[in-house]
């Protein structure tokens, strides 16, 4: 018998969100903020194809915002890239 996880309130709006704001964002993908920036937002493997649908902070500090479509896509796409390589930085 297949058991599935009951969604919550807050599960169903970050999946359905067309924005997420930065803690949005970690709370999809399930690291750390320094883990976040370092394998991923930072990372020059990938920074050039997220700057479509991510918004990086300039020196007016601004908010990180994030398109969650383009983001969830692209994360399933480079899962393992993303996850299981390491990189030196």
């Amino acid at each position: 018998m297949e058991q599935t996880k009951e969604k919550t309130f807050e599960d169903t709006l970050l999946e359905h969100r067309t924005i997420w704001t930065r803690e949005m964002f970690l709370q999809h993908i399930g690291v750390s903020w320094n883990t976040a920036t370092k394998i991923l937002l930072y990372n020059p493997r990938f920074q050039e194809d997220l700057k479509a649908f991510v918004h990086y902070p300039d020196e007016h500090n601004n908010k990180w915002l994030f398109c969650a479509e383009p983001m969830r896509e692209y994360l399933k796409a480079n899962f393992y890239e993303i996850f299981n390589k390491h990189y030196e930085y």
